[in-house]
């Protein structure tokens, strides 16, 4: 349910500030346009529910025949193991369905983000880039 997951989000944009960061209100505005458009883009996910709502959830898509593409990975922060949870469901139902590599997109260079991806000591990591609209 689209409105158990927004909940989610709003929960940790508060948690996180998204109102002060304009690459946080970013995102939390391309997850909005991903579940609008869920199946015109091919998405797919995982959601953790408790006893009455959502505590985390994934959403991503085929890359290519053994990668996948990983959008979104959100939690709620105040629930320890939480993001660590919903990345190792993520990567069992992907590797069940015969992926071999997840793709978890880029962190700008922010040390919490950086830290996470490096201990799960990926095979490699791309450079990323920044587009920005010129006026």
């Amino acid at each position: 349910d689209n409105q158990l997951l927004l909940k989610l989000l709003d929960e940790w944009c508060i948690y996180k500030d998204c109102e002060e960061s304009v690459e946080l209100q970013s995102e939390k505005k391309a997850l909005v346009r991903g579940l609008e458009n869920w199946e015109e883009y091919e998405l797919q996910g995982i959601i953790v529910e408790g006893e009455s709502d959502v505590f985390a959830f994934s959403i991503y898509e085929k890359l290519n025949d053994n990668t996948i593409l990983v959008h979104f990975e959100k939690a709620k922060p105040f629930i320890k193991g939480a993001f660590q949870l919903i990345n190792q469901l993520t990567a069992q139902k992907v590797y069940l369905e015969g992926y071999k590599f997840i793709n978890r997109e880029c962190d700008h260079g922010l040390p919490g983000l950086r830290q996470a991806k490096q201990s799960y000591h990926p095979v490699y990591m791309e450079k990323c880039f920044t587009l920005e609209q010129l006026h």
